[in-house]
């Protein structure tokens, strides 16, 4: 098996594995009982709360344990506008975006009478800061921006677009999804980060909203006093106890190979005759997004996933759709490029042996279609 879909998800951790099933059998009583099982469930929560706000430059309260990075996107910019609205009704977004950012915005210009202003990419996949600063208005009161495009790999200058709202007093909120552990961001500059940890080998259902403890916010979530009353209902202790281990693992097992493995793959496909890279040269390192023209996504995937390979076409969130990709479509890519693309992702488990591996079976999958 060649698993090239760390984009999607990631295998879960061994260790993680081993932590999680020791603890599912005597840790759970819920976090908010104060007799002694639930007060050692919450003495491990927050203990891994705290472990990892350090490891992330950030204030323990800070950390909002959520169910993943889809709530933490949705939770971010909707209890944000929410409540401050009153100081305006802007946003401003890309039109890149991963669906869960797209779609509350959506919803906060056709329920709640907010304006948004979706900023176009170039070519490759990107923003600028004069994008950003020509955006502004008077009125602007958040920015979200994702860091790393989950489809291509292109990466937004948003430690520099932060620098940018500080100044002008507008809110930023980033989905690190698919930086965290991969490139150098300054989490403690941002006023909102989303965050999720199956993506990192972690358990599926959780997830972080950094949001600075500061500011006023209305709950997406209501209930109890759970998550300092920020994100309502019973928390999902043990998922969210192991999230310090996921970090802690991922940023201590980068891979070198990871770049070699993109270098080379990059190398070989231009080799191939009618192939197209969308991935920028600067992009993510982590995520290889390319077609092969003439040969629809769903007739390479098919074949690459009988011989044990597993990609995707695009963001998995979207696999079922029958539209093609809008981040493409985004980049001004043709109908054949859209058609016929696949996406690679990789962490630190790949090797290069692995890639090399893949392009002989693609180039025996090209070869096979060729010949019928």
């Amino acid at each position: 098996m060649i698993y090239f879909d760390h984009a999607a998800t990631s295998p879960l951790n061994n260790e993680v594995y081993e932590q999680y099933t020791k603890l599912l059998k005597d840790h759970f009583a819920n976090s908010e009982s104060l007799y002694d099982l639930g007060v050692k469930v919450s003495q491990n929560l927050e203990k891994s709360r705290t472990l990892t706000a350090g490891l992330l430059g950030v204030k323990p309260q800070d950390i909002i344990f959520t169910s993943g990075a889809s709530e933490s996107n949705s939770s971010a910019i909707k209890s944000l506008a929410w409540a401050h609205q009153s100081k305006g009704k802007h946003l401003i977004t890309t039109q890149i975006e991963h669906s869960s950012i797209l779609n509350a915005m959506k919803q906060l210009e056709e329920v709640f009478g907010f304006e948004v202003t979706y900023l176009s990419v170039n070519n490759e996949g990107k923003i600028t800061l004069e994008d950003v600063r020509n955006a502004l208005k008077e009125d602007t009161i958040l920015v979200s921006i994702g860091a790393v495009n989950n489809e291509v790999g292109s990466i937004q200058p948003v430690n520099d677009i932060a620098q940018l709202l500080f100044k002008r007093k507008v809110l930023f909120h980033v989905d690190a999804v698919q930086a965290l552990g991969k490139i150098e961001l300054n989490y403690a500059s941002f006023d909102a980060v989303s965050l999720s940890a199956h993506k990192l080998g972690g358990l599926k259902g959780s997830g972080i909203l950094i949001l600075k403890s500061h500011l006023e916010m209305i709950p997406l979530i209501d209930g109890g006093s759970q998550e300092a009353s920020k994100r309502g209902g019973t928390s999902n202790a043990l998922v969210h106890t192991l999230f310090y281990k996921t970090l802690k693992n991922i940023l201590e097992n980068k891979n070198n190979e990871v770049k070699k493995i993109n270098e080379f793959l990059r190398s070989e496909i231009h080799k191939l005759n009618n192939t197209v890279i969308h991935s920028p040269v600067d992009g993510s390192e982590y995520i290889l997004s390319f077609s092969v023209l003439g040969y629809t996504s769903e007739m390479l995937a098919n074949a690459l996933n009988q011989q044990g390979i597993y990609v995707s076409y695009r963001s998995t969130c979207h696999n079922r759709d029958a539209t093609g990709s809008y981040v493409l479509s985004s980049m001004n890519k043709n109908e054949q490029e859209m058609s016929s693309v696949l996406r690679l992702s990789f962490n630190h488990t790949n090797t290069l042996k692995e890639a090399q591996e893949f392009i002989q079976l693609l180039k025996g999958v090209i070869r096979s279609y060729d010949s019928r």
